[in-house]
């Protein structure tokens, strides 16, 4: 396996710099839940009791027929344990190199081993933060071949459209294409609530706060929304007046103040297609699960 690139604003000390701003501002960026080898290990587990692979798998697969034979290398763009785009590459059969980039340096390893062990040609994983590096297009050029395939799973629910959605597209060549999942709510919000108001989803973002000794509150997971958008969110409640210590800060929380640790919108098809369209990709096909709270889009850049 080639060595992990890791990108200059996930050094260490810029993390701790990056993660003590956010809390200030009473967020948590989506990549510090995954930042450690057990946060990574808590989430593959919780990954594989609420949305296994072999569950969701099919409008991935659906899509493989249509991927262009033009396409040379597959990049994902937060590749997770990257089970979906092995099995993709694994049953179009062709001669694609597979790039796995992430925040997570143990998730992108683990992905590159995982596909080196199904017999893809894997190439050098990639650490970066597509949210936050304004030079990612460059980071990449080096080692992705021309007429890329962008796979974009389960990334987009954590992130406002505005936010994430441009720099998507401003990975993208004339001729690359696009592969993104969006989770939608076919029968509203509530009925899909205990897929994230659960154990395993606590015990992942409780990790987080075990890891960085925040203490004084507790977790609270909700259904919010705004204009045409849903989503669920978890924040984490103080109970009494606390100081939190980083370094050199100190992060002053009062009883009943917040942290946002996570959100996870929630689509329609012709939503999804609509906010794509406003940030330059245009849907070509749509794929859908079976149970229609899960959508698979191929996009052109416009």
């Amino acid at each position: 396996m080639k060595p992990a690139r890791v990108h200059k604003s996930q050094t260490p000390e810029a993390l701790k710099v990056e993660l003590a701003k956010s809390l200030e501002q009473r967020y948590v960026p989506p990549k510090f839940l995954y930042a450690s080898p057990r946060q990574s290990e808590l989430w593959l587990e919780l990954h594989q009791q609420c949305a296994p692979t072999a569950a969701l798998g099919a409008p991935y697969l659906e899509a493989a027929p249509y991927l262009p034979k033009e396409i040379q290398s597959l990049v994902s763009l937060g590749c997770g344990g990257g089970e979906k785009e092995i099995s993709i590459l694994q049953a179009i059969d062709r001669d694609i190199e597979f790039i796995p980039t992430d925040v997570s340096e143990p998730l992108v390893k683990a992905a590159a081993r995982a596909a080196i062990a199904g017999g893809i040609c894997t190439g050098t994983p990639l650490v970066f933060d597509l949210a936050a590096a304004n030079d990612a297009a460059e980071f990449l050029s080096a080692h992705a071949r021309h007429s890329c395939l962008f796979t974009f799973f389960g990334i987009i629910p954590n992130f406002p459209p505005p936010s994430i959605l441009p720099r998507v597209r401003s990975l993208m060549s004339k001729d690359d294409y696009l592969l993104a999942s969006a989770n939608l709510s076919p029968h509203g919000m509530k009925d899909i609530l205990p897929q994230y108001d659960n154990l395993p989803t606590r015990r992942w973002l409780e990790q987080f706060l075990i890891e960085n000794e925040i203490t004084g509150g507790k977790l609270q997971i909700n259904i919010c929304g705004q204009k045409n958008l849903e989503w669920f969110q978890a924040d984490y409640v103080f109970e009494a007046d606390t100081t939190i210590s980083m370094d050199k800060w100190c992060i002053e929380y009062k009883s009943g103040d917040t942290i946002q640790i996570f959100v996870s919108h929630r689509y329609t098809p012709d939503t999804a297609a609509a906010v794509f369209a406003e940030y330059g990709l245009h849907i070509e096909k749509t794929f859908l699960s079976e149970n229609r709270e899960e959508g698979v889009f191929m996009c052109r850049p416009q």
